[in-house]
């Protein structure tokens, strides 16, 4: 969520983030009852299947009983991996392991009916990467009806059993009064348990309390340190996040270097608010010379996600670089002919002049401008040509 400009950058407020490993799929509702939490729960067995193709296909990079590196959820295939688990499970009926790949393979084919299914199957015997994704569909409503208390509910499991994920999804749900009576302090718990291990999302929120003096007296050195932990670890969005402290000189001192440094890399990850941030850099010559070319760039890859604030900014830049091409493209073409035509050095650099100013004035009144900024514009651009002009005697302009 972006607020206001100051000082040539602007100031971007961290959001509430939801760390489920279910992101943007389309919501659903189920036609039959919803899964409620068991009363009981029984340990995982202790049958352990084997390696096989649905833990190469469906293991989740953040399960700590993976028998495979895992993989991020966007990344599963379904078309291999259901078939794959399926098969698993039918050999090894009582892995819970594999029960829970095979939801997540369900669910990456937005089955989410079946997804739960399985889940509920592997939380009911206590597997807690599958509690923390019951909540996450319970707090979106994929497969069922959304309901708020039973997301807490799974994501307590989940956090309670120390899997960080959920400690920050419940800390940020405790923050925004998500289903639960507001509760910075509670917040605050979970978001800590789940930043001592190193969890990204529970670092930026925790950063975005004391940046904001939510539930703790505001301090921006304190704000810093939590994004610069997630920005060190590659994290996207507290790169963002660190390059947006120093931009503004809060809890450092300011360093525009340093925030086109931090935001580079996010913007470099395709994370359209750095992109945003990068533009507002080079359009204002913040610690950079200004290059309204590369704001251009890092506008129109920001615009092409959707960012509305880098859509506006962009059709100005457009304009003026369509302008300085055709200031360009008029004031060589004039000269030539001018000096081609016996005009004198100075008559032909004043010609070349106004020809630039012309151009600029047609392009900035086609686009829109008002009369005053469209003359204004083909004034500078005159007036940078009559500038380039060769120099006589003691450096005077050519008259």
């Amino acid at each position: 969520m972006r607020a206001v400009t100051v000082m040539g950058l602007a100031v971007w407020t961290v959001g509430a983030l939801l760390a489920g490993s279910i992101a943007s799929a389309p919501a659903q509702q189920s036609s039959g009852p919803s899964p409620q939490l068991s009363p009981t729960r029984t340990a995982p067995s202790p049958q352990e299947a084997p390696n096989t193709n649905c833990d190469a296909y469906a293991a989740s990079d953040l399960d700590p009983q993976r028998k495979t590196n895992g993989i991020p959820f966007d990344k599963i295939n379904s078309v291999l991996a259901i078939p794959a688990c399926e098969s698993a499970v039918q050999r090894y009926p009582n892995s819970v392991r594999l029960i829970y790949q095979l939801g997540r393979a369900y669910a990456k084919a937005n089955d989410f009916e079946s997804a739960i299914m399985q889940y509920q199957k592997a939380a009911d015997r206590g597997y807690v990467p599958s509690e923390y994704d019951l909540g996450v569909l319970y707090e979106k409503g994929l497969g069922v009806a959304q309901d708020e208390a039973q997301a807490v509910a799974w994501y307590r499991r989940a956090a309670e059993q120390g899997f960080a994920l959920a400690q920050s999804n419940i800390g940020n749900i405790y923050r925004n009064g998500q289903g639960v009576p507001q509760d910075y302090a509670e917040a605050s718990k979970w978001l800590h348990e789940a930043a001592d291990q190193g969890n990204p999302n529970a670092l930026i929120v925790l950063g975005t309390m004391y940046a904001a003096g939510q539930g703790v007296q505001q301090d921006y050195s304190e704000a810093v340190k939590f994004y610069r932990k997630a920005a060190e670890q590659g994290d996207a969005h507290g790169q963002t996040s660190l390059g947006s402290m120093y931009g503004l000189g809060q809890g450092v001192p300011q360093d525009y270097a340093e925030a086109a440094k931090w935001l580079r890399l996010a913007a470099n990850q395709g994370y359209a608010n750095a992109q945003y941030l990068l533009g507002l850099i080079y359009e204002n010559g913040d610690g950079v010379p200004i290059n309204l070319a590369e704001a251009a760039n890092w506008y129109r890859k920001a615009a092409a996600q959707g960012d509305d604030d880098a859509q506006r900014r962009l059709g100005p830049l457009d304009s003026d670089a369509k302008a300085g091409r055709a200031a360009e493209e008029a004031g060589n073409a004039t000269l030539r002919k001018a000096l081609a035509a016996g005009k004198t050095t100075s008559q032909a650099w004043e010609d070349a002049a106004l020809a630039a100013g012309r151009a600029v004035l047609d392009v900035e009144l086609a686009a829109g401008r008002t009369q005053e900024a469209a003359r204004q514009a083909a004034q500078q651009a005159s007036d940078q040509v009559r500038a380039r002009a060769p120099k006589v005697g003691a450096g005077a302009p050519v008259r």
